[in-house]
């Protein structure tokens, strides 16, 4: 019993630091895009984290190494959550404040349960049902203290963000069903540089 009470704290306290993070995060892009266009942003982080990331592997004697399979499926992955998913939410970051555009974005977990709704055809129970509906009025009762968005930036912001949320739960949705024998870590530096790649392209 023990045991599994720090177990839980253990988690609790992961958690509350995510999300911390995360939060201050959009607060530092916001800033940071007044200087610089949110896709080369994008890119120059993706790029950033897979140098960072693979860098720190390779020092720790540990190889980068992709299986043979799936890696299409690795790379739509990425694209769409790190390309489309990040990517667009700065874009549409810059047309509406911090705090509605998070709770836009963080719809992904309502966009996953849509699709695995309309694609598998996954019966959802009523614990499920109860839980979306709530974070649904949720997210209404929050962004109806959020600043007016009635106007064309807003309505494309909105977009934008709806399409990220969107891109990255798709991505997901793949993610769940793509096979790989590659440890997270490679899997997470080849999605990091073909993202990014693609993100400075555009």
């Amino acid at each position: 019993m023990k045991h599994q009470a720090v177990n839980l704290l253990t988690g609790f306290l992961c958690l509350s630091f995510v999300v911390v993070i995360w939060g201050t995060n959009w607060l530092v892009i916001k800033d940071a895009l007044q200087s610089s266009p949110p896709l080369f942003f994008t890119g120059i982080r993706l790029l950033g984290g897979a140098v960072a990331i693979g860098a720190a592997r390779l020092c720790l004697g540990y190889p980068l190494r992709l299986g043979c399979d799936g890696k299409g499926r690795l790379v739509a992955v990425g694209l769409l959550q790190m390309a489309g998913g990040l990517g667009l939410s700065l874009v549409g970051l810059q047309y509406l404040d911090v705090g509605t555009s998070a709770l836009i974005f963080y719809t992904m977990p309502l966009w996953l349960a849509a699709i695995e709704w309309t694609i598998d055809r996954q019966k959802q129970s009523l614990l499920d049902v109860v839980a979306l509906t709530c974070g649904m009025l949720g997210l209404g009762l929050l962004a109806s203290g959020a600043s007016p968005v009635a106007t064309s930036h807003g309505i494309l912001g909105i977009a934008l963000l709806s399409m990220a949320a969107f891109s990255w739960a798709l991505g997901t949705w793949i993610h769940k069903r793509a096979p790989s024998d590659s440890n997270v870590w490679s899997r997470t530096v080849f999605q990091l540089a073909t993202s990014g790649v693609v993100v400075n392209i555009a």
